[in-house]
């Protein structure tokens, strides 16, 4: 579909999406790159060392907040799609992405890409965290800002391209 015949709204919303997926694929990234650093540093612990244990959950947890994130933005998606949907139900499932998001980008401001005496510390991943931190407030306000104004940005069109007032798309202003 050319550009100059989608929807008005269209792209803002698919250019959320899009940076949605891949500030989840660069958290997945940390999360790994946090499992390695602990299996670096934790190396001579034990197992069951409690340090090691905190660590460890702590690299999990960015996965595991980048799956949850993953699914409460199919939900969105899902949501935005459905015509029946209530725009409330959408802008709350936007809210709660946008809590998981800004609490990852939090969490990946510091890791052990930061700590003094880590195997895994690294200026640039520090920096490229940080900026992902900053990044995810961006995101999660842009979220907002597009469910809030979604109905507005796409028109009162509804799913048979009829307007609210009887006009087609074509025959609108």
């Amino acid at each position: 579909m050319p550009l100059a015949q989608v929807q008005p709204g269209r792209c803002s919303t698919v250019l959320c999406h899009g940076l949605t997926l891949m500030f989840w694929i660069i958290i997945v990234c940390f999360g790994v790159y946090a499992l390695n650093a602990v299996r670096q540093d934790d190396s001579i612990l034990g197992w069951l060392d409690h340090q090691r244990v905190h660590d460890l959950a702590s690299a999990w947890m960015l996965i595991v907040l980048a799956a949850v994130g993953l699914y409460v933005s199919w939900v969105e998606i899902h949501l935005s799609k459905t015509p029946n949907a209530s725009p409330s139900h959408s802008i709350a499932a936007e809210m709660i992405l946008a809590v998981v998001i800004v609490t990852t980008g939090c969490f990946v401001a510091a890791g052990p890409w930061s700590e003094q005496r880590s195997a895994g510390r690294n200026e640039l991943v520090e920096s490229f965290a940080i900026l992902t931190w900053f990044g995810s407030l961006l995101l999660a306000v842009s979220k907002l800002v597009v469910a809030c104004l979604r109905e507005r940005l796409r028109g009162n069109f509804n799913s048979s391209g009829a307007h609210a007032s009887g006009q087609t798309k074509e025959e609108s202003p």
